[in-house]
């Protein structure tokens, strides 16, 4: 009888079974087959720590949702290989920070104020760009172009750029892709972190196209994760591995993966900044509907697509960085909306990246973020910041809530309909 290889793989049992706890948690029975996936990456490493779906390969395995597809990654890897993921999904406003990393970049503050009123950059706006065109426009003097929008009408004002991220205001990030030195610096900073485009190969994200700069492309999971994980490790960037080692049937070593890690990939103080105001998404943003709180030092971004029919939630501490998904994985667009819709028992008039993806994260989180380091983030230079000195937010100062040493039930504790937004400034929010 002959043995086989032996695969060890860099996932932690202890993160692994509650993820997979959580995703089915989320959406119970799931008659709508709606997807829910979670996937962490450990910052510095690069080590894949946790990936889970509510779907399973073969009927029978206790889902009723039955795909061959992982939600969590590329469709093929950078040589064109078959890795057998969907090829990703929209990102909407968890793609706002890359903007903000491109302005913190070129030496700018977080609390410098931007015109967040201003809706139309036309055909001719004058943009500052070293690397090519920009492509497309908002202008609704040019139909079928339309003004820039925001879900709610009051955020069409003055604010600091801060603000604009923690409020998820379309309106600001693109007064802050204006106020560049050169446009080309987003691109940068989205290939500094590793995002690329989910349907393999390594294709980049074009960011020189207006409509990409709020999470129009397809993003999986995954990348979107460790695209996070480089913030928490200020700024160094590592390649996510699964594979930690390969034995032959004498149990010699033939492979595996080790970690291959970029150190300032991105500037640290600008990835110290970017956590900074990430923080503040949890404590006075869009995150504030998320009702489960880590009670420790957490950063965090939520994403809505269009459609409302893919939301997440991209949240960090510093030995953690989790995606958070909820939706239609298979890309439906308007044929598949998330509005008016039950999901484990509630309806939802509207599903927004704080509602579903926000408690998935939030649930699964408390309970395994004990087990690796959640100290304080390290504090942003001022000279980064502007106005007042940043407050880095301690294990103390978290926001309060069930701590990592709680388990919560593993259900998504939400009221029975879904509550208003308070100041999330657009349906990618």
């Amino acid at each position: 009888m002959r043995g086989g290889l032996t695969i060890k793989t860099t996932l932690d049992p202890r993160l692994q079974g509650p993820a997979q706890a959580q995703v089915d948690a989320t959406t119970g029975v799931n008659p709508d087959k709606w997807g829910a996936s979670l996937v962490t990456v450990q910052p510095g490493t690069g080590k894949v720590l946790a990936m889970a779906q509510n779907s399973r390969t073969l009927a029978g395995q206790g889902a009723g949702f039955v795909s061959t597809y992982n939600f969590n990654v590329d469709r093929a890897d950078a040589n064109g290989n078959d890795l057998g993921g969907v090829g990703g999904m929209q990102p909407g406003s968890t793609m706002k920070p890359v903007t903000l990393a491109a302005w913190l970049g070129e030496g700018k503050t977080t609390n410098q104020i931007v015109d967040a009123s201003r809706r139309r950059y036309g055909v001719n706006y004058p943009w500052k760009t070293t690397c090519g065109p920009v492509h497309g426009w908002f202008d609704s003097t040019l139909p079928p172009s339309t003004d820039l929008q925001n879900d709610e009408p009051n955020w069409y004002r003055p604010m600091t750029v801060r603000e604009g991220i923690y409020q998820s205001i379309n309106t600001a990030t693109f007064a802050s892709l204006a106020g560049l030195n050169d446009f080309c610096d987003v691109q940068r900073a989205a290939d500094a972190i590793g995002l690329h485009l989910g349907d393999g190969n390594d294709k980049k994200i074009d960011l020189s196209t207006l409509g990409n700069i709020l999470g129009s492309q397809n993003v999986a999971p995954l990348t979107m994760a460790n695209a996070f994980a480089t913030f928490a490790a200020d700024g160094t960037y590592c390649a996510p591995i699964s594979i930690s080692e390969v034995d032959d049937v004498q149990g010699k070593r033939i492979g595996g993966q080790t970690s291959a890690c970029q150190p300032n990939a991105l500037k640290p103080d600008v990835a110290k900044a970017t956590t900074n105001v990430l923080q503040d998404v949890l404590t006075k943003g869009s995150g504030l509907l998320i009702p489960q709180k880590l009670g420790v030092p957490d950063a965090a971004k939520t994403g809505t697509n269009q459609y409302n029919n893919q939301t997440w939630v991209l949240g960090y501490t510093k030995g953690l960085a989790s995606a958070s998904f909820f939706g239609d994985p298979f890309n439906g667009g308007p044929s598949r909306l998330g509005r008016d819709i039950t999901v484990n028992g509630r309806y939802y008039p509207v599903v927004d990246g704080a509602y579903i993806a926000g408690p998935q994260w939030a649930q699964y989180m408390q309970q395994v973020v004990g087990l690796y380091d959640h100290g304080d983030f390290d504090a942003p230079p001022q000279n980064l910041i502007g106005g007042s000195a940043p407050q880095t937010r301690s294990s103390n100062q978290a926001a309060g809530g069930t701590g990592p040493s709680q388990v919560p039930q593993l259900t998504a504790p939400l009221p029975s309909t879904a509550p208003s937004k308070p100041g999330n400034g657009n349906r990618k929010g």
